[in-house]
């Protein structure tokens, strides 16, 4: 992508924008994914589920500078309502990704700490811009804003996962297991995570055991130093009311 080209370029780096590709691979059919972004102090857009169509995504205006809407732009746009911007790059055929949800990260080369976005596929750094990735049912898409330079975290903050289970049984204790991610997708169990929403702390191999005391569904929010935060939705149910898949 744009920014990750010029960084890789000027300074022999290797990181990822959300510039996006003029040039995408034949578009792949409608799918629905879930689309996550994470601000650097707050979550800007929970887990959202959109279908993708084929209806192509044109930022400026012009027909010409147009993204596939079965990518993860595509995704981003139905996600956020258009809520994100960026201006067409000429010289690189690319749209660049300045802002989603109202929080801007603009990469300028040379800053001290230059935070932009990353964009992140099934828990993996994605090895392709926003525009050329197509997306395929289940995938899971996030968004948050990464840093480059000499002055960024010495441990740069990596995105974490929730393995839980789609519903639970109103006092019933479930198990869930979290995450930290790297670039590759190897995850490695995360001790002393905060469960918010079930009030647990992960033990030394990440996980924490949940008791819901109310049905409905409840959001279980997840945070650790050093990590983007997660979260999940569990549908709780009381016995066979009828909610979560019950009879």
């Amino acid at each position: 992508m744009l920014i990750s080209r010029r960084v890789s370029l000027a300074l022999g780096a290797v990181c990822l924008s959300l510039s996006v590709s003029a040039s995408p691979a034949l578009a792949a059919e409608p799918a629905t994914v879930t689309v996550r972004v994470e601000g650097l102090t707050e979550t800007l857009l929970p887990p959202t589920q959109v279908t993708t169509t084929t209806a192509p995504v044109v930022k400026d205006g012009h027909p010409e500078d147009s993204c596939p809407g079965t990518g993860a732009l595509g995704a981003l746009q139905l996600a956020t309502g258009g809520n994100w911007s960026g201006p067409w790059n000429e010289e690189y055929e690319q749209y660049e990704v300045y802002s989603i949800e109202g929080e801007s990260h603009i990469f300028e080369l040379g800053a001290p700490a230059n935070y932009y976005w990353s964009f992140w596929l099934n828990e993996k750094e994605a090895s392709l811009g926003a525009c050329e990735t197509e997306l395929h049912a289940g995938d899971r898409v996030l968004f948050f804003p990464a840093c480059y330079g000499e002055a960024c975290p010495a441990k740069p903050p990596m995105p974490l996962g929730i393995e839980a289970p789609a519903s639970a049984n109103v006092e019933e204790p479930v198990s869930v297991t979290i995450k930290k991610y790297g670039a590759e997708g190897k995850g490695e169990a995360v001790a002393g995570a905060t469960v918010t929403g079930a009030g647990a702390t992960t033990d030394s191999s990440g996980h924490a055991t949940l008791t819901f005391s109310q049905p409905g569904q409840v959001t279980v929010l997840v945070t650790a130093p050093e990590s983007i935060r997660t979260e999940t939705t569990i549908c709780v149910h009381n016995g066979k009311d009828g909610t979560c898949g019950t009879h």
